[in-house]
Order: C-alpha cells, then structure tokens, then sequence
C-alpha cells in the first residue's frame, strides 16, 4: 500500500507545484523618482477582449507580446494588491475607480478583437517608441504629482495644441494677405495673439477666443511666429432683415370701463354697470422701422373689437346718448307690464334678457419696445383708431329661452366718438407676454366713459 500511497503523493506535490508555476508572473520593479513606483507584470496568455471601468487612464501599445506596466505613487495604493488589473480566460480588465495610476498595457494586435470602456475612462492608443524587445528594459518619463492620469491628459492636449498652433498661425497668415489684397486699407481681420514659445513643461496656455471685427486701418507686423495687429476698431453693424423687422400679435383680455381715463378698474354705476369679461380682442401687424440690439420702434396696422355686456339684463339708449334701464322707464321697473305691452314676450322674465354694446376700430399702432437680452421685452405703444360702424355693432338686446330665440341691434354710432386714442403697456418674455391698455379719449360723445383692457399678449 505504501508503494502505491508514495508515489501517489509525490505525484500530486509535482502537479500542484507545477500548476503554481504555470500561473506565476514576473514582476519588476522600477523607480522612476522617489515617489514613483513603476510595476510590470507579463501576460502569459493571448488576450482578445480589453474592459476599461471606473476613472481608469490607460494607454494601449500595441506590440509584439503581452504585458501591462502600472505607475502609481508609493503613498497610493498598489493596483495590483487592490485587484484593479484582472486576467481572466482571455479578457484582461481594468477597474481604476478613481483614476490615481496609470496603466500602460502591450498588447498584440493580432489577438485584441475587442474594446470597452466606459464614459469616465481614457484610452490613448500608440505604438511602442520607447519599448527595446532586446533587452526587456522600459524607460519611462519623469512624473511629478500624485494624478499620473491627469498629468498624461495634460500633456497629451499640451502636444495637440501645439501642432495645431502652428497650423493657424500659417492659415491666419494667409486669410490676413488675401483679405488685404481683396479689400485694400478696409478688410475683416482676425484678432489673435499668439505665444510660440510656450514650453512642452509649462502650464496649459489657451489662445485667446477669435472675434471677427471690422476696422478703418489695420498695420500688421510679423516677426517670427509672433504677429501683433494694431486697428483702430469700429463697432460691428448687424443688418436685420424684413423678416426681422416684420411681426404679428393677438391680444385677448377682459374690458370694464370707467368716468376717467386713470379709473377704468373703479367700474360705473347704475345702466353703465359692466360685467367685466374676457370679451376684447385685437389683432396687429408691424413692421420695425427702427431696429437695434436695445430697442425698436413698430408701426402697424390692427383690428379691434370689443364687446361690453351690461349688469342690468336690457339697456337702451335715450335721444341725448344717455344709456337707461328700459324696465325703469316702462311701468315702474314691472316686467308684467312691460310684457303686456310686448305681448310677443309674455311668459318671460326679466333675468332672461342680456344687453351688451359692441365695437369695432381699425387702429394704427405706435409701440416703442425695449429689449432686455434676446428674450424679455417691455413695449410703450400709442393706438390712434378710428370706429366702424356695421350691422353687427351697437347695442345688442337678446333672449333666449326654450320657446322663445330673440335678438335685436340698436345703431347708436351717432353716439360714439368716430375716434379714439389708446396708451398700451406691455411686457413679454420670448412670444408670450400681458398688457394694460386704457383710453384717453371717452367712448360716447355725451358722457365721459373711458374703457380699460388687461390681458395676454402673443407677439
């Protein structure tokens, strides 16, 4: 038994001592300056799939055989105790969640298939210019601070900017002598300056933003790569179109009216009582014949209607343009006896009448607008109008039940005044504003009535 159990065991000792052997890497240490600490680990087996997580930065060589150089700081955490470098089969994952080290990884482009990263990664993909295969050995560049990954993306927009620098020096270069040669003294330039000796060690130094400007008189020296332009500048014009200039609008609010100008909310008394009511619309249509950045002036043409409905259910109007109670006048306000008279309206009531008085103006309005940005805009307009007089204006009476349908319209245009003058304040932000508007002129010839409009605007 002992010869079989022997062997057996020895056999076993060799298989697990040799599987240890096949999964050890070689790990070399290098210290590149007294804070750094630099680790190389083989790969001993093909690798076709790369997963880069969390803040990684890493750079991916490829090259004839496979491994991954890790440089971090000695205070830092070592990736590879962490297990932030995983092999498994034939996938090699990164999970850097914070970004501090940087992972150079070599690999064989032949069997790399596939890539994932995630949207906090970096990836810089290059071949391998400092890699000797002879040798083995790895020469890497100094690092002074703790955020290696940071320091790589640095200085790899320092070596972007660079080459790009001087491509628009030349291409400005060469707009600047077209321009001046198409134009003469009065050109468009570019205004730039430009550092050519920003070293690669120093400090991101971004080129001023580019502004397009017009100029009377431009001189421009070059020496070197540095190109200073002296102009004496004129403000840039912007040309605002027909479309620009051209606008519509829609108001829609609620109306009273009032025995002054300033006091149309204060509302009146007696037959001259309203029920306020969103029953005023207006339509426009302008044109900017002034037009700035800060302000405009609009002239336009407009339609007006507005519809005033009375709190006392029928109104009518006397030979002196007084408006009265017409149940007042007949039989001391007894609607039986009013309806004994006008027998067509027996079995009614009172409550089933309504009286309203309606207008319509063709106005000119003047509106002064100024802007505050693009968006919010405060409007000062004056609206001359002149009154339209049609068979669907004037005093309306109206009732309506379940046997009866009955309407009647009174022209009383002798009674409004053929014209009228409006003082409008408004404020909109983009399209969608509100209004005040109120009257300067009374609306009847023989008593002072001045209406008063609040209500939304869409411009």
């Amino acid at each position: 038994m002992r010869k079989i159990i022997y062997p057996l065991a020895l056999f076993l000792a060799l298989a697990t001592f040799g599987g240890i052997n096949a999964q050890q890497v070689i790990t070399e240490t290098v210290t590149v300056t007294d804070n750094i600490v630099s680790k190389r680990q083989n790969i001993n087996r093909p690798i076709t799939q790369l997963i880069v997580e969390g803040k990684s930065a890493v750079q991916l060589v490829y090259d004839t055989t496979n491994f991954i150089v890790v440089s971090f700081s000695e205070n830092e955490a070592n990736p590879l105790d962490e297990r932030w470098v995983i092999v498994k089969g034939m996938t090699l994952a990164i999970n850097d969640p914070e970004g501090w080290s940087i992972y150079e990884v070599h690999l064989k482009k032949s069997d790399l298939k596939i890539i994932k990263n995630n949207i906090k990664t970096q990836i810089l993909y290059t071949s391998a210019p400092y890699l000797d295969l002879d040798t083995d050995s790895i020469t890497l560049s100094p690092l002074t601070t703790g955020n290696l990954a940071r320091n790589q993306q640095l200085d790899e927009a320092r070596h972007q900017l660079d080459e790009a620098r001087h491509q628009l020096i030349e291409a400005r270069k060469e707009l600047s002598k077209a321009l001046v040669k198409k134009h003469g003294e009065r050109v468009e330039t570019y205004t730039y300056t430009v550092n050519d000796s920003i070293d690669s060690t120093s400090d991101f130094i971004p080129l001023e933003p580019i502004e397009v400007i017009e100029s009377n008189e431009v001189i421009e020296t070059v020496v070197d790569d540095d190109t200073t332009v002296t102009r004496k500048p004129r403000p840039k014009k912007y040309h605002y179109n027909f479309e620009d200039r051209t606008g519509g609008a829609l108001l829609w609010g609620f109306n009273n009216w009032g025995s002054e100008w300033y006091n149309g909310l204060n509302k009146m008394g007696g037959a001259y009582e309203l029920r306020t009511s969103f029953s005023s619309w207006q339509l426009e249509l302008s044109y900017a014949v002034i037009m700035t950045r800060h302000f405009y002036l609009d002239i336009g043409i407009g339609y007006e209607s507005d519809i005033y409905k009375f709190s006392t259910p029928i109104i009518d109007i006397d030979e002196n343009g007084i408006l009265q109670d017409r149940n007042t006048v007949y039989l001391n306000s007894n609607y039986s006896n009013y309806t004994a008279v006008n027998q067509a309206f027996e079995g009614t009531r009172l409550d089933d009448w309504s009286s309203r008085l309606v207008t319509r103006y063709l106005s000119l309005p003047v509106e002064m607008v100024v802007r505050f940005g693009d968006d919010f805009k405060i409007g000062l307009a004056a609206i001359p109008a002149l009154a339209l007089s049609s068979s669907h204006t004037g005093l309306k009476h109206e009732i309506e039940t379940r046997d009866l349908e009955y309407q009647d319209v009174e022209n009383i245009s002798k009674f409004i005044t053929p014209y009228k003058l409006d003082l409008r304040l408004s404020m909109r932000y983009e399209h969608f504003g509100v209004f005040a508007q109120v009257a300067t002129t009374s609306l009847f010839t023989d008593k002072d009535v001045y209406p008063i409009k609040i209500g939304l605007i869409i411009k």
